[in-house]
């Protein structure tokens, strides 16, 4: 895999993908705030305690997204099939969402990986997108 393509993977995990963002956000914050207090001569155990479950509830979150695996898989699998085939349909839409991925909440990071697929590579789809998850998936988060 070349260096360019390992960016671009990297770009679609860490700015793409709103729940890795939003667990590495946490966990960095609540690790950098713990670290401050801890420093303290005698430290306040409640604002401790808070920061650990910040740190924690971020590391669930990215852990929860499998730290955008799922996001990249589905963008480089949508990127392939809009070279070939210039469109998004119904029949790669429901591929793309697996059974378990598609419920009111799970299936952002498929879902995600798609819209920035169609957003990179051929915008005129992104209707299309929109229209095809509206009918099609039970998913509730927006994709921006």
């Amino acid at each position: 895999m070349a260096i360019k393509e390992k960016l671009l993977n990297l770009e679609t995990v860490l700015i793409g993908n709103r729940g890795v963002v939003l667990g590495i956000s946490l966990a960095f914050g609540g690790t950098f705030a713990m670290y401050n207090e801890v420093k303290h001569v005698t430290p306040n155990l409640f604002l401790l305690g808070s920061y650990f479950l910040t740190a924690f509830s971020g590391a669930v979150v990215g852990g929860y997204n499998n730290c955008g695996e799922g996001t990249v898989k589905i963008y480089q699998r949508t990127v392939e099939h809009l070279k070939e085939f210039r469109k998004i349909d119904k029949r790669f839409l429901l591929t793309c969402m697996e059974d378990d991925a598609n419920k009111k909440y799970t299936g952002y990071c498929q879902l995600q990986g798609i819209y920035l697929a169609c957003r990179d590579y051929a915008p005129e789809c992104l209707p299309e997108f929109y229209e095809l998850k509206k009918q099609y998936t039970k998913n509730i988060v927006p994709n921006f």
